[in-house]
């Protein structure tokens, strides 16, 4: 099977999977159906489901390492499975007081979900394409992105034709079945085949673990990195669709601002990242990471900044800078996971991913609760905005004392792009 053939299985399997990314649209529904006032209670289920995902995410790692991607990968499908189920069984109850149990066991679920996928693809692409790594992950993540422009608007077609919860597992089922084809399809690579296909002698040589305090320090540091700009990402993607709606309602009474005009905003957002993924990609594989980073942190403060300007200003140039914050995010993982084979190499790869991944993963731990609060103190979703920038500005802090311990350890980009 032609190794191009992997890459259109793993790109579909993330479109068809990747119907979260409509998350934060379906908060909006549910606080209606239950006639909530607050939206903590909601958001707190992407709380645990990011919590679950931080252990999971070690835990694959290792497994990664050990079997291949066939753990991580069986493990995302049964977790699918039984998310399809709970979200179904969940539309029973009429009080959230019941529901959200179901929804909580849900938000578990899903954890695994994200954690295993990500673990299994991700690594096998960039062992299979050693030259080409930000490219490869690059696939993975513009199918997420194509996601939201996919699922805005079909979600609310499946809401529509079958209520809210069928929907939710109708879309769970087909992203089981997409992950499942994806595992059958991916199962004849071992992991070990794969890193021994793609290591190539210069990337082996001056590596760090001939100066073992300098690798603890870079990957303390490379973690911190992430894990701010994730938080002042993830803070944003979501409260997504509430930010875009509120910025409209200073200006309009429309009640069809939830059907049209965000779901419009959310389709060209998620076009534009994917297309976006691919860019940032081919530019990561050019510049190297340890160059494109700063690039694309100072890119998205800047438009974070924007945006809370105009926010109750012009709303169609809120959105703008919002959805621009938002695309500059489809460049984050690609850039993150082609620092750790830049920084650490391919030997347990599984491994390392697994230690920084779960950075982002805490960030989506906290992310939601820190911006539900703000919207339920405040009354406004605007002052997210405010938190989200601040983070930004400290992730490039981070990433400035990274880079100089990277060149203290003589393992900068350079070496090997």
């Amino acid at each position: 099977m032609s190794k191009i053939w992997y890459i259109v299985v793993a790109f579909m399997s993330m479109l068809f999977a990747s119907f979260g990314t409509a998350g934060s649209l379906f908060i909006l529904y549910i606080k209606d159906i239950y006639g909530l006032d607050n939206i903590t209670p909601i958001a707190i289920g992407a709380t645990i489901s990011s919590g679950v995902s931080i252990a999971a995410m070690i835990v694959m790692g290792y497994l990664y390492d050990r079997y291949g991607l066939f753990v991580p990968m069986i493990t995302a499908t049964g977790s699918m499975a039984g998310w399809s189920f709970c979200i179904g069984y969940m539309g029973r109850f009429s009080s959230w007081y019941q529901a959200s149990t179901v929804w909580y066991v849900a938000a578990v679920l899903q954890g695994f979900v994200m954690a295993s996928i990500m673990i299994g693809l991700n690594p096998t692409l960039m062992t299979m394409f050693p030259n080409r790594r930000g490219l490869a992950v690059s696939v993975t993540q513009s199918a997420q992105a194509l996601a939201m422009s996919f699922w805005s608007y079909t979600s609310i077609y499946l809401i529509k034709l079958l209520n809210f919860f069928n929907a939710l597992a109708v879309m769970g089922l087909i992203g089981t079945t997409s992950i499942a084809l994806t595992t059958i399809t991916f199962s004849r690579i071992r992991a070990s085949d794969s890193a021994k296909d793609g290591e190539d002698d210069r990337h082996s040589q001056n590596r760090i673990e001939k100066q073992d305090y300098l690798s603890k320090r870079l990957l303390a540091l490379s973690f911190a990195m992430i894990f701010f700009i994730a938080l002042s990402s993830v803070v944003i993607m979501s409260f997504f669709a509430g930010l875009i709606e509120e910025s409209f309602t200073f200006a309009t009474t429309s009640t069809s601002i939830r059907e049209d005009i965000v779901p419009q905003v959310m389709m060209v957002t998620g076009f534009l990242q994917a297309l976006a993924a691919i860019l940032w990609g081919y530019s990561i594989d050019r510049l190297g990471p340890l160059k494109t980073i700063p690039i694309i942190y100072s890119m998205e403060t800047v438009n974070t900044v924007l945006s809370f300007i105009v926010y109750t200003v012009n709303p169609w140039v809120a959105s703008l800078f919002i959805a621009l914050r938002y695309i500059f995010f489809s460049a984050e993982p690609i850039v993150h996971w082609a620092l750790i084979p830049a920084l650490f190499g391919l030997k347990s790869l599984g491994k390392i991913s697994g230690i920084l991944n779960t950075a982002p993963m805490v960030a989506s731990v906290l992310a939601p609760v820190a911006g539900g609060l703000i919207r339920d103190i405040y009354g406004s979703h605007r002052y997210i905005l405010t938190l989200s920038m601040v983070l930004s500005l400290l992730s490039l802090v981070f990433y400035i004392v990274m880079k100089s311990t990277a060149n203290r350890a003589k393992i900068s980009s350079l070496e090997v792009y």
